[in-house]
């Protein structure tokens, strides 16, 4: 007798379990979503960085060196020439090629080391996806780690979902989950 009365506890406690995690999905996921978009205040600064991956990123940021910002401005990611400054319209006197290729985050933030050590910068902005802001915070900070480089992080717009409805879309699944995978796994190296 006592048995049922223990299957029968657990079956409800499960049922109630269900039941709260469905009525506040959407309040749980929205704040999943927010948690990954970490931004800085924005101040002058001598580059801003757009990581590479979408078009979007570099949009904004060649938005925010026509802002005057900062006088200058680079684009990271694996094949990035300077055909693709002149595509936005940027001098040549405004624009850094990046100093190697870059295939991830990780490598793009070297990449910007190394840019911002061989031209004496002191401050720079980050320009990526919202999804991709505490992750490549995160990275950033520990490559710059002993640097005396201001970091700012700004937040380029999304076409593809919204960060309050991530979930709702295929694509905002897929990046959302795989910025808390990445988050995990540099967690765990550094």
């Amino acid at each position: 007798m006592k048995r049922k009365h223990f299957l029968l506890a657990l079956v409800a406690l499960v049922v109630a379990l269900a039941a709260a995690a469905y009525m506040f999905r959407a309040p749980v996921l929205t704040g999943m979503g927010e948690f990954l978009v970490v931004t800085t205040p924005l101040q002058k600064a001598d580059i801003i960085v757009a990581l590479g991956g979408s078009k979007e990123r570099r949009q904004d940021a060649v938005e925010l060196l026509r802002e005057g910002v900062a006088p200058r401005v680079m684009f990271t990611g694996n094949d990035v020439d300077k055909k693709d400054y002149q595509c936005e319209g940027i001098t040549e006197e405004a624009t850094i090629l990046p100093p190697g290729p870059s295939y991830s985050t990780y490598d793009d933030a070297n990449v910007v080391l190394k840019a911002a050590e061989e031209n004496n910068f002191r401050s720079v902005i980050i320009v990526t996806s919202p999804y991709h802001l505490r992750r490549s915070g995160f990275i950033f900070h520990e490559v710059f780690k002993g640097r005396r480089v201001n970091l700012m992080f700004h937040a380029s717009r999304i076409k593809a979902f919204q960060m309050d409805k991530w979930w709702k879309s295929y694509i905002g699944r897929k990046l959302v989950l795989k910025e808390y995978m990445g988050l995990v796994y540099y967690w765990v190296k550094y």
